[in-house]
């Protein structure tokens, strides 16, 4: 989806890495809503997704 690494790990709650969390206390929360858009997009494809064909699992 073409998000940054340390954008994913604060939008899943993760701290950053030691020195990283140390010297960047930008909060990216622009970046941070927009990786989530970008994942709740790909969700709602997958969950809409009409194409789906059921194959009979009863042999």
């Amino acid at each position: 989806m073409g998000v940054a690494p340390h954008i994913t790990a604060l939008a899943l709650g993760h701290k950053l890495p030691k020195i990283m969390a140390t010297y960047n206390k930008h909060e990216y929360l622009d970046e941070r809503k927009e990786a989530l858009e970008q994942w709740s997009d790909k969700i709602e494809i997958l969950v809409t997704n009409n194409n789906v064909v059921l194959l009979n699992t009863n042999r």
